[in-house]
């Protein structure tokens, strides 16, 4: 375990420095995107069979991780709560749960929940942290100061003890931080408020206070490998190795979580991210680059060489890179980059700065001899013949033996030659390549090749021997084939393309006798003996720009570049690339082998070699939407994601392959579309029946998901072909039975069989059916007819068809279309039609006609209908509810946006607001200044009033709900706006009396009456005479009737009270009527588009109904309703008494609580005004932890709603189990209404004061809850 951290701990190290231009480390992040239930993690921990990482969060419970899957326990599976601090792993995959208000135990039994209240015995339930004390036994610290000890395992609630081994009298009643074992065996535990303890024996002995490592509050602590303890707080850093305490006075951050490396070092988790203090030197590991912020909760080491990182912005895994760049030997010297040996059959060979030859074996290198001379810088070296091969120094040739590294001879260099490189042939003659041209060493001297005196030299780049005895060399302007003592010259650009050119970078012949040709513009040239061919960016690729290639013993390609990066084919189409994020630093990729354990090796130039271990564990690929069920030609999508079990390749970079195969040939694999960067894919077109939708993931090592994502998926007939639709089959029936009626009128001697079909016929009681002779005449007319058109038999015989059904535009038509029918002896298609009754409604109906012979051998035409009126009526209603969801939807998304968006602009306003007001105070009345600060304070209250249409559209901005008579808001509200008015325009009132009672916000409603009567108004013409009617009444209401409402949420149908406008102005065409409550939308040029979306906000609020009736150039009605209050409706609920004051001596001490700097700056300013003194804190915990403290300290606590971490509910109810008697004023930028409403405890505050305030309303609340009287 200490080898594999000093692994990871290592690679850590190096992605410290900038400099480098590749990372030796993936990072992972898990947010709420990636399914983490809440994005707090405060805890993590791996299960005992490493199958599942747990992770404890703050407001989301806990989450378990296991192969890309997400499960959850959650407080309504039985956890206290969903607040959790702390996990702890046992035997038998079980899990200890520590929350802020229960220990939980998780396991196949179920959950085990210990509180105070259901477990005697258990002082305290506030868990921090959970650590094993290696005797069976888990101790537990807790938020009151206690350790408590009891057992791991499982056992009946009954049967556990809880042992306390530390009490608040000895912690200070702080709460237990840390808890953990020393090298000397001796259990220490860290009090936030008083220090660190050891346990000598039974005795506790503090060994450090929060004066000896100067810090207000401790956080972590830790013993690092060296022996030397660490300790982290408020704002530092102590280290002591048993000679007193060094403070870090320049950390000045919140150290809240500290872990030892194995190389006596430790990482530091604090509110500004992860840091590394390392041989007395302080660095940062940036490992999220867009938030480097990072306020860190946990720091793990898990067993599988992971770091796992815990924040307030999700979960962080750190781990390896594929490819680990090697630097230095086991005994520290760095490996130079230039040389690099790898084959299959013995450990990679290498050298370092002393001239050794170092080899890879048991994951480090080790020395195995030394060279005479520096091997030239280029890297140059043969490949291995007879177990022997050749390098270049300075100025010599040296052969080397493989197996036992001794020089076997050496030769030199040729003079005045600029070697670029050197061969050795299966026959063991040696080749040099030079800027000179081609070089054969004779056994005596250099000899030029070829000797042919003609023969125009060049510089030569590559050589390859080929199986056929050819020498193939890659020139600086040509490709030569040296065969047969002829030299053959190729021109890649008349066999391949005139873009093709030279030099090459590298020629290799692979097991299959092809020549692979690097580099050329347009990728690699291929050569089989017989054709051209080319790999480039359209084959897979990354760049034209290859440099080497190596085919691997598993049958894969690598392919490394000039520039960064190697590419990998797995199979046909099948390609991946590894570059500067996978461990690949940049610079040209020289050479590509492998050794005995599989792992693949590259040298690049100047910059190193490195390494890549491949992985076996298969992707994960999971089903994101999909559909089981299609119609014929829908066109559905399935989405899916995959998840790379070994963290090595990011989600953006799997590849899928899909299918739909027919049922019955699931097992055969075939038909899979070719691997691609693609998350969702459409259905193709598929004839009806059942198929399978099959999707794999791939990673970028090649592996792919044995076990197919999988979705059966079935094609639904045509609608006529379906078994629910009984078209086809009624038709049948209802033809055999016209035949057998015609046929029986055509013998005579069958009349009375005639008359009994007849009957049957006549009597379908749900099939229509109308005969028409040659003249289109109603010769038959049955019962069913009779029922669906309103038509009785009498009314319609004789009379022709184009006069019953059709409408009048295209009543000319029909009889044409029904002539040539009769005439042809064809009858018209079948088919959907819309058709008139008696009274004029449209019925929907599928018709199909038969043409029959009567007995004069005449033809007559028979239609058949069904009644689609039901199904057509069904269809709507969905599409109307489907629409109304969609802007369900809509309007709540908008509503917590515009709600959200003006919470936090009355935080802003109240910095704004609070800042001007305090600094007119502070100005002589006769200052210049006070303009511009009126000024501003105008402009904010218009900006205040903004913000209150803002929470209206979202609901949130009921302030005083009562019982309301809705005419004495129409009154006082028309009476506000009668001086207003245009001269043209009048209104009309039509209030009906004794109107029942509605509950609701007053100045809510005179809002919503004000801008419908203003929206009437600004739709008259000035040009011409307006009139407005403002009308009330009551009545009752149907659930069909509230359907119609332009809500999406329906109220329960009953008795409603309805406000209605209606106007004589411009009306609205339909676009603008479906916009017309949309937020910003809006057609006049001033217009801010916030008038009618408040109303529609409102109406939500109280849940009413709005029905909108207009027409162009002629009105509108825009009509309201509000449920009537019933007699038996409870009061609203009042706020909880406010408890007499105890005033401690001295001036008056408020607690303000805000997460926002500048509310706590304003509030405190506001507050000193009245002189009083202040104390302030920036979260929920933070106020706890200093209450908790005093609990006596404080007379007053001004607590904002809205905190991360802690909201201001769940902190009240902590303070008031601490002190009953502080009042506490909650504050927000939502109203007291909408606060008592939604939130659940909010009764419990003494008072309300809702943002953005003025000092003067501050001071009143304060006054009247101190009660005290305004100073003189």
């Amino acid at each position: 375990m200490r080898c594999q951290l000093g692994v990871v701990f290592a690679i850590l190290l190096f992605v410290l420095s900038p400099s480098h231009a590749y990372k030796e480390w993936n990072i992972h992040h898990f947010g709420i995107e990636e399914g983490l239930s809440f994005e707090i993690v405060r805890d993590i921990a791996l299960s005992k069979d490493h199958s599942t990482v747990w992770i404890a969060t703050w407001g989301g419970g806990v989450c378990g991780f296991e192969k890309g899957k997400w499960t959850y326990l959650r407080a309504e599976d039985g956890l206290s709560s969903d607040s959790i601090r702390t996990i702890f792993p046992v035997e038998g995959n079980g899990l200890w749960i520590g929350g802020i208000d229960g220990i939980s135990f998780y396991d196949s039994h179920g959950i085990q929940l210990f509180t105070r209240k259901n477990t005697p015995g258990l002082p305290d339930d506030n868990v921090f942290i959970i650590n094993d004390m290696g005797d069976g036994n888990l101790w537990l610290g807790t938020a009151d100061g206690y350790v408590l000890a009891t057992s791991s395992t499982y056992q009946l609630p009954g049967d556990r003890n809880w042992r306390v081994v530390m009490d608040p009298g000895i912690s200070g009643g702080g709460s237990i931080r840390q808890i953990f074992f020393d090298q000397d065996g001796h259990i220490r535990v860290l009090s936030r408020t008083l220090g660190l303890f050891r346990l000598d024996g039974s005795e506790w002995k503090i060994e450090a206070s929060l004066e000896s490592v100067g810090n207000h509050s401790l956080r972590g602590a830790c013993q690092a490998a060296d022996g030397s303890l660490w300790i982290g707080g408020t704002p530092n850093l102590a280290r002591t190795d048993g000679t007193g305490w060094q403070v870090f006075a320049e950390y000045n951050n919140i150290a809240n979580w500290i872990c030892p490396t194995p190389e006596s070092g430790v990482w530091v988790g604090d509110d500004k991210g992860v840091g590394l203090f390392r041989d007395g030197e302080w660095k940062r590991l940036p490992f999220d680059s867009q938030e480097p912020d990072q306020f860190v909760e946990i720091i793990r080491y898990l067993p599988d060489e992971s770091i796992w990182v815990g924040t307030r912005n999700g979960a962080y895994r750190v781990v390896p890179s594929c490819w680990r760049l090697h630097k230095t030997t086991a005994d520290g010297k760095k490996i130079t980059p230039n040389i690099l040996i790898a084959e299959p059959d013995l450990p990679p060979l290498a050298v370092d700065e002393d001239n050794r030859f170092i080899s890879y074996e048991n994951r480090q290198w080790i020395p195995k001899g030394t060279l005479p001379e520096q091997p030239d810088y280029r890297g140059l070296l043969t490949q291995i013949r007879a177990g022997k091969f050749w390098i270049a120094g300075a100025s010599h040739l040296y052969q080397i033996t493989r197996d036992t590294l001794q020089i076997e001879g050496s030769i030199p260099i040729p003079e005045n030659v600029l070697l670029r490189g050197i061969n050795l042939s299966p026959e063991g003659v040696l080749w040099a390549l030079a800027k000179e041209g081609v070089f054969r060493y004779s056994g005596e001297a250099w000899v030029p090749e070829p000797s042919d005196t003609k023969y125009v030299r060049a510089p030569a780049y590559c050589m390859e021997f080929s199986d056929d005895g050819s020498l193939w060399f890659g020139l600086q302007d040509r490709i030569e084939q040296w065969k047969d003592g002829k030299v053959i010259e190729h021109d890649l650009g008349q066999e391949l393309d005139p873009n093709m050119s030279t030099p090459l970078r590298s020629i290799k012949q692979l097991s299959d006798h092809s020549l692979w040709m690097c580099s050329t513009p347009k990728g690699i040239a291929i050569y089989n003996g017989v054709n051209w061919d080319t790999l480039g960016v359209d084959e897979g690729l990354s760049s034209h720009l290859a440099s080497y290639v190596y085919k691997a013993l598993d049958g894969s390609m690598l392919v490394g570049y000039r520039t960064n990066g190697i590419s990998q084919r797995h199979s046909p189409g099948y390609w991946s690339t590894f570059r500067s994020q996978d461990g690949i630093p940049a610079g040209q990729v020289s050479f590509i082998g492998e050794s005995p354990e599989g792992r693949f090796w590259a040298r690049i130039d100047v910059t190193g070699i490195v390494s890549y271990d491949p992985k076996t564990a298969p992707p994960q690929t999971l089903l994101k939407s999909f559909q089981g069920e299609l119609n014929p030609g829908e066109d559905a999508e399935y989405s899916f994601t995959g998840f790379d079990l070994d963290y090595r390749t990011a989600p953006n970079e799997m590849v899928y392959s899909w299918r739909f195969v027919q049922r019955a040939d699931v097992d055969q694999d075939s038909g899979w579309s070719p691997f691609q960067r693609l998350t969702q894919v459409k259905a193709p077109q598929l004839s009806p029946g059942e198929y399978v939708f099959q999707v794999r993931s791939g990673d970028k090592e090649g592996e792919i998901d044995p076990e197919p994502a999988s979705v059966l998926v079935h094609v639904l007939p045509p609608v006529w072909r379906r078994a629910e639709v009984l078209i086809p089959g009624i038709l049948l029936i209802v033809v055999g039975l016209l035949l057998g009626w015609l046929l029986i009128r055509k013998h005579r001697a069958l009349e009375q069989s005639e008359r009994r079909f007849r009957t049957l016929v006549e009597g379908v009681p749900s099939i229509p059916i109308q005969g028409f002779d040659k003249n289109r005449r109603t010769i038959f007319w049955n019962s069913a007819s009779e029922r669906l058109y309103g038509y009785q038999k009498e009314e319609v015989l004789g009379k022709q068809i184009e006069t019953l059904f059709y409408d009048p535009e295209i009543r000319g038509q029909v009889p044409s279309m029904i002539t040539d029918a009769l005439k042809s002896g064809s009858p018209p298609p079948a088919g959907e039609v819309t058709v008139l009754k008696k009274d004029g409604e449209p019925v929907h109906v599928y018709s199909c006609f038969v043409i029959m012979k009567n007995k004069d051998g005449e033809n007559e035409l028979f239609c058949i209908d069904v009644d689609l009126t039901d199904r057509k009526r069904a269809e709507e209603e969905r599409k109307h509810l489907d629409s109304l969801v969609q802007y369900s939807q809509k309007l709540e998304s908008l509503g917590v946006l515009a709600g959200g968006i003006a919470h936090d602009f009355n935080n802003l306003l109240l910095g704004i607001l609070g800042n001007a007001e305090l600094a007119l105070h502070e100005l002589a009345n006769t200052s210049p200044l006070r303009a511009y600060l009126n000024s501003i304070c105008k402009a904010a209250d218009r900006a205040a009033d903004l913000t209150r249409q803002m929470l209206a559209f979202s609901g949130k901005g009921k302030f005083l709900v009562v019982n309301l008579n809705l005419n004495k808001v129409v009154e006082s509200t028309l009476q506000l706006m009668g001086n207003t008015l245009p001269g043209n325009i009048s209104i009309q009132t039509g209030l009906t009396e004794d109107l029942p009672l509605i509950h609701g916000d007053s100045s809510q409603m005179q809002q919503v009456v004000m801008n419908l009567v203003q929206n009437a108004i600004e739709s008259i013409s000035h040009s011409k005479p307006g009139n407005i009617i403002v009308r009330t009444g009551t009545g009752e209401y149907t659930a069909r009737e509230l359907s119609l409402s332009r809500l999406p949420d329906f109220p329960p149908p009953g008795r409603f009270v309805f406000l209605e406008v209606i106007d004589n102005g411009s009306g609205m065409n339909a676009e603008v009527e479906q916009k017309l409550f949309d937020p910003f939308f809006t057609t006049k040029f001033l217009g801010r588009g916030l008038g009618l979306p408040a109303v529609l906000g409102i109406i939500r609020g109280h849940h009413g109904a709005i029905f909108i009736s207009s027409e162009v150039e002629k009105g509108s009605s825009i009509r309201l309703l509000f449920p009537v209050v019933k007699e038996t409706q409870e009061a609203p609920k009042e706020a909880k008494a406010c408890p007499a004051p105890k005033h401690r001596a001295g001036n008056p001490c408020i607690l303000v609580v805000d997460d926002d700097e500048s509310v706590r700056e304003v509030a405190r300013r506001m507050i000193e005004k009245m002189q009083f003194e202040v104390l302030l804190a920036s979260d929920g915990i933070e106020a706890v932890e200093t209450v908790r403290a005093q609990p006596d300290g404080f007379d007053c606590v001004l607590l904002d709603l809205s905190m991360p971490r802690m909201n201001g509910i769940q902190t009240m109810e902590i303070i008031q189990q601490i002190n009953p008697n502080l009042p506490i004023i909650l504050s927000s930028g939502f109203s007291e209404a909408e606060i008592r409403q939604q939130w659940q405890g909010s009764e419990g505050m003494s008072a309300f004061i809702q943002k953005p305030y003025l000092s003067s309303v501050l001071r009143e609340k304060l006054l009247e809850i101190l009660a005290l009287s305004e100073p003189a």
